[in-house]
């Protein structure tokens, strides 16, 4: 059994909510949907929707390790119009191979809808400066007690945060993986609870990265 950890709904969540809505997708790939997936929406989109959860673990639709270096996704091309990979690419070793794979599965027209911890947000600027670590700096497979950030099964932790991200190097990466037309969206600031909402937060200083891509 994977435990999981507790997902708040938070302005990050609710901006990506809005980003769903907006593109009205008939074909969604949701990837790393174990611990929030997004599918309550289904409401509000088209009846006839085709949405698929990949993750490592159940529940999803389909079970795949994403932390390999030549990952190989069993899905065809050009499947969905919509991928989804929250709170995910932190987790993952070769971030650049799965999202060159979530390339290759999305449609010509297709949109991706993602987000990161922000490691240089405006709450974990001030952490480092007091000479702390913020609670989503990578510290990979290390304990529980001391790693805010790792999964784990009843034996051992499995997927802690490995890579740290700004704007930049999201942006980066995205381009490296092809996706085009990148677009970033404000988050707010999160702190135990939300300290400040979406609309007074820049992106560069908010606790999460929300981004849109084409391909």
């Amino acid at each position: 059994m994977v435990l999981r950890n507790k997902v708040e709904r938070t302005h990050r969540v609710i901006e990506t909510e809005k980003l769903i809505v907006k593109n009205q997708p008939v074909s969604v790939l949701e990837v790393g949907a174990g611990d929030y997936s997004f599918d309550y929406l289904l409401s509000k989109l088209d009846s006839n929707i085709r949405w698929h959860k990949l993750d490592f673990a159940p529940p999803c639709d389909l079970k795949v390790d994403l932390n390999v270096e030549n990952i190989n996704l069993p899905l065809e091309n050009k499947s969905y119009d919509m991928i989804i990979i929250t709170q995910v690419l932190e987790h993952l070793l070769w971030p650049q191979s799965v999202l060159i794979e979530l390339h290759r599965v999305l449609k010509d027209d297709g949109v991706l809808i993602g987000s990161v911890p922000n490691i240089v947000s405006l709450s974990y600027r001030i952490k480092w400066l007091f000479g702390g670590i913020p609670s989503c700096a990578s510290s990979g497979n290390m304990p529980e007690r001391l790693s805010l950030t790792a999964y784990h099964n009843e034996e051992k932790i499995i997927a802690g945060h490995v890579i740290d991200f700004n704007k930049k190097n999201v942006k980066q990466l995205l381009e490296y993986a092809s996706f085009s037309e990148v677009q970033f969206y404000k988050t707010g600031l999160f702190w135990g609870c939300q300290i400040l909402p979406a609309f007074l937060t820049p992106i560069t200083l908010g606790s999460n990265l929300l981004f849109e891509a084409k391909k």
